[in-house]
């Protein structure tokens, strides 16, 4: 019987059976399956290359409203508002010090002259606690959980 085992994104299929079914069925699944999970095929960079679809509602979020939805209460807080706004809204895979802390200036509600003091602690704390990833270098991504819960509430 013919075998096929299928890589697609994040989803992978292995499959033994009928060849017609390989031909004509298959393929057309995986890449429904793909589409309904929203990925994209492997580039083997890790997956840094997926992009999110954006909906019409979260592409107007300010890093303000981010905050309030989220509940702002500390500078750590805005980090995550100001990153959650890049990843998601903007839909950058990876973004700068600078970046971070002009989002966190926008959200002019919220924004106070001591967290841009205490940016650097914060940053190093939300990596540590693994709600940040550091890529290396300058550049952070929220991470997955984060943008995955902050989805959950702009929904």
């Amino acid at each position: 019987m013919p075998r096929i085992a299928i890589k697609f994104g994040d989803v992978e299929v292995e499959y033994e059976g009928d060849q017609k079914f390989i031909a004509g069925g298959l393929i057309k699944l995986v890449r429904e399956i793909s589409a309904s999970l929203d990925v994209a095929p492997d580039s083997g960079d890790g997956g840094l290359s997926q992009k999110r679809k954006p909906r019409s509602a979260v592409t107007k979020k300010s890093t303000s409203s981010i905050a309030q939805l989220i509940g702002v209460k500390t500078g750590s807080d805005l980090v995550i508002a100001a990153s959650a706004h890049l990843s998601i809204v903007k839909q950058k895979e990876k973004y700068s010090y600078k970046e971070i802390l002009a989002e966190m200036r926008d959200a002019k509600t919220f924004y106070k002259s001591t967290y841009h003091n205490n940016l650097g602690n914060a940053l190093k704390s939300l990596v540590g606690s693994g709600r940040l990833n550091h890529l290396g270098g300058d550049d952070y991504a929220l991470a997955q959980a984060e943008i995955d819960k902050i989805e959950g509430l702009l929904a």
